[in-house]
């Protein structure tokens, strides 16, 4: 029995394995190649018009030499990636399916309570505000548990190894501690959940949202604007009227910038009014040569898979003792 069941597990674990692999291949997930290969014709032009360069050989050399693919930091940004969401990831699917837990909780909330509900047939356009609302609550969910994770102590701790980066790629978009990870997973489900029941409810369940290649419509098209840039060295400012709405790679770049002057701004995903309205906001000027890591901090005390799993839980042991001492 004990046999059978083992070899159910570890073909399930393998098939599941195999599946988060495969994330380079399905446009459902950020790092699909499509959207990757989109950032980087972005990245072409805007270095072409930077430079004034029109051999395109120059350019790729340039995007490449900038980024320092065989750095520590890059090193550590792709085997953390393939250990922890990828070996690991089964930790996260798990939790998951947390929202539609939230989802069905309001939706049973607001039955028990006969709340209104519609009896009309969703339009396109109005399938397509209920869409963008729901990418809007996402991403006030996302930069509300990014600003807690900077502001409270404990969770700042795990954040460091996304901010210990020394320089920036796709990959370090995902460089994240389980502490933070499933902290996010639960903020941004239960905003989600909220909304997707309320919604849900009100319209009887009908499909609502519009969904694309496994995506929301409107996140669709921001991985084939070139959202991977914002973990990159591509320090591209959008122009006024853009970046007052939306958050640029030059925007979030400055977020994870050492500089003193740069601490604790520019928390938003998506919309960088969330910023402006939480007086968190510096807009990005010339192209400083921006310096990435957390200040007071050496990369080698977060260098490698172990110590980045390690090292937070072991300061804020120290913090603890500390505390305790006073």
């Amino acid at each position: 029995m004990d046999i059978v069941f083992g070899y159910y597990f570890l073909n399930d674990f393998f098939i599941e394995l195999i599946r988060r692999l495969a994330v380079f291949f399905e446009p459902s997930h950020g790092l699909f190649i499509g959207y990757l290969l989109s950032s980087l014709i972005i990245a072409l032009l805007f270095y072409s018009f930077e430079f004034k360069a029109e051999k395109p050989f120059f350019v790729i050399k340039k995007i490449i030499s900038s980024h320092r693919l065989m750095s520590r930091s890059t090193r550590d940004d792709v085997v953390f990636y393939f250990v922890d969401k990828v070996l690991f990831g089964f930790i996260y699917t798990a939790i998951i399916p947390i929202s539609y837990l939230f989802k069905e909780y309001v939706h049973s909330a607001l039955l028990f309570i006969s709340f209104i509900q519609l009896d009309i047939s969703l339009s396109f356009f109005l399938s397509l505000i209920l869409t963008f609302g729901a990418i809007v609550v996402f991403d006030f969910a996302v930069f509300i548990e990014h600003l807690l994770s900077h502001k409270i102590r404990f969770l700042w701790e795990f954040h460091k190894i996304h901010h210990i980066a020394e320089n920036l790629t796709p990959f370090t978009a995902y460089r994240t501690h389980p502490i933070n990870q499933m902290t996010f997973i639960f903020i941004v489900s239960f905003f989600s959940g909220l909304y997707s029941g309320i919604v849900s409810y009100i319209f009887k369940n009908q499909d609502v949202f519009i969904v694309f290649a496994g995506q929301n419509i409107f996140m669709f098209i921001l991985l084939m604007f070139g959202l991977n840039l914002q973990h990159s060295m591509v320090f591209l400012k959008y122009p006024q009227f853009i970046r007052s709405v939306l958050v640029s790679p030059a925007y979030h770049q400055l977020h994870h910038s050492s500089a003193t002057k740069h601490h604790d701004i520019n928390y938003a995903f998506i919309f960088s009014f969330w910023d402006k309205l939480f007086k968190t906001q510096i807009m990005p000027g010339e192209n400083e040569g921006l310096a990435f890591g957390v200040t007071g901090e050496k990369y080698s005390s977060y260098a490698g898979v172990l110590k980045m799993y390690i090292t937070p839980f072991r300061r804020v042991a120290k913090r603890m003792r500390k505390k305790k001492r006073e």
